[in-house]
């Protein structure tokens, strides 16, 4: 399970929408640097929380009803992927605005093929960003929600990544 992020992200069903959105967007590269495991998971899973390597996603926030909108979709790509690489993650809003706010997004139903079987688990984020620019002390927990064919994932297992994010300037864009 070494680096669970990538490897569930690029596992998964996730589908892509119609139109990947290019208006009323704000790119940010997401450096996840940190991650937990709750008691309820196995010592295979809290060992890789243990080992984490530090990994970066792109996240595309799309402001839906326009730019002062409260509601946000969530999209992502891997960092040097291209443009069309991205991807509908989750969907969520911005309390609060991006002088001074939080993102709280989430998905869920991802499933994930292991060599031991399927994986079910919900996704809920929080991101709080600041100065329209800066996202610091982030969080994503992975929740294991259906019974599995995999050995050592346990409905109820939280596996929890910790992120900072830098909002991306046009010239970035293509990372």
């Amino acid at each position: 399970m070494k680096r669970l992020i990538p490897l569930m992200l690029l596992g998964v069903g996730c589908t892509t929408g119609p139109v990947i959105p290019s208006d009323n967007v704000q790119d940010y590269r997401m450096t996840f640097f940190g991650a937990s495991a709750s008691d309820s998971c196995s010592d295979d899973i809290k060992a890789e929380a243990d080992t984490w390597e530090e990994n970066s996603l792109i996240y595309r926030v799309h402001f839906v009803d326009g730019p002062d909108s409260a509601r946000i979709d969530v999209w992502w790509r891997g960092a040097g992927s291209s443009e069309s690489d991205f991807t509908f993650f989750g969907a969520g809003t911005l309390d609060g605005t991006l002088e001074s706010g939080v993102f709280q997004y989430g998905s869920s139903g991802f499933q994930e093929e292991r060599d031991t079987g399927t994986v079910w688990y919900d996704i809920d984020g929080r991101a709080p960003v600041r100065f329209t620019d800066e996202i610091s002390q982030g969080s994503e927990d992975f929740v294991i929600t259906q019974p599995t064919s995999a050995d050592g994932f346990a409905v109820g297992c939280v596996f929890t990544v910790l992120f900072n994010g830098a909002r991306l300037n046009e010239n970035d864009v293509t990372e």
